[in-house]
């Protein structure tokens, strides 16, 4: 029987015992996958959103499921699960990435920088040193999905949205966000750069939009107004 091993983007109920689970793996990429009687067996912690799990599976040739036989946690999180905020923030990025990622399309290197700052969020952060990381994993994650801005910021520019880039247009983003943003393209480094809760509210505006400009699939984020009012 094979092995894969991902982290879990979301799960929905498929039966009164079962999920239906969408898996960001190492070796297919994105799956869909079910998970055959884990909700009367109170097996559903495992397949908890942003969890790295390595599973057991089989898949027929007609069917687009994989079948989850057996699951173990692969990397264990210390503190995720019982902070609100780190858990939040999880939770909105894991949807972001489900709605970027096309399915069974391996992607070896996203798959390492997902689990890389997932666990440097675990380990390493502080709830007092997260407000920038989700901006900065989103700015970062460009990188990966072809759509990484142009640092070009000068004196009177402000962003560009559809050209990802800074200029002196007018139909450019507002220039308090824009200066914002090209603190943090400077940076790269998630260490409080923006004092002001709201500047990193309309920052993560900025970059929701960004997201929805060059990928026009993504349509609405369900965690963001939630994520926003945590944060």
């Amino acid at each position: 029987m094979a092995t894969l091993t991902g982290v879990i983007l979301h799960r929905f109920k498929y039966s009164e015992t079962s999920l239906i689970v969408k898996i960001f793996t190492k070796e297919q990429g994105l799956i869909s996958s079910i998970a055959r009687g884990v909700r009367k067996k109170k097996g559903g912690f495992l397949y908890q959103t942003g969890n790295i799990i390595s599973f057991e599976y089989s898949k027929k040739a007609n069917n687009s499921l994989y079948a989850i036989k057996d699951g173990t946690i692969d990397i264990p999180y210390f503190n995720i699960q019982e902070s609100i905020v780190k858990n939040m923030i999880i939770t909105f990025l894991c949807e972001i990435l489900l709605k970027s990622l096309e399915e069974e399309q391996q992607e070896l290197k996203l798959f390492d920088f997902v689990v890389s700052q997932f666990i440097f969020l675990d380990r390493t952060m502080s709830n007092e040193q997260t407000n920038e990381f989700h901006l900065f994993f989103l700015i970062k994650l460009t990188k990966h999905l072809g759509f990484y801005p142009e640092n070009n910021y000068e004196e009177g520019k402000s962003f560009n949205l559809l050209k990802g880039e800074f200029s002196y247009e007018a139909i450019n983003y507002d220039q308090q966000t824009s200066i914002a943003f090209a603190q943090l393209l400077n940076s790269q480094e998630s260490h409080n750069l923006i004092e002001s809760k709201e500047i990193r509210k309309d920052v993560l505006n900025l970059l929701m939009k960004y997201y929805k400009t060059h990928q026009q699939s993504m349509g609405e984020i369900k965690s963001l107004k939630v994520f926003q009012a945590l944060v």
